[in-house]
């Protein structure tokens, strides 16, 4: 007959991997969170470059010119030569 009796090291290496795990999912948790974090920073910065890119448009006196990447059908032939900005494309 055998007995099925577990030593002590057994259940603190039980426990240790837990532990183990809860601190890696904490981790896990950790970066996610930092994740989401730019992803509003982001998202914030690109909507304010947006505005400050229409306030520029609205405030430049344009100097358009072709633009020599354009192709022939393309919607944003001219360019600004001071603020880069294309034309009608805030207005």
């Amino acid at each position: 007959m055998s007995l099925n009796i577990e030593s002590p090291c057994v259940e603190k290496q039980v426990n240790n991997d837990t532990y183990k795990c809860i601190e890696i999912k904490s981790k896990i948790d950790l970066y996610n969170k930092k994740i989401s974090e730019y992803k509003t920073l982001i998202k914030s910065s690109s909507d304010k470059i947006k505005q400050l890119k229409k306030d520029l448009y609205c405030e430049c006196n344009h100097v358009f010119v072709r633009d020599p990447s354009a192709v022939y059908d393309d919607i944003y032939k001219y360019k600004c030569n001071k603020c880069h900005l294309y034309k009608n494309y805030y207005g």
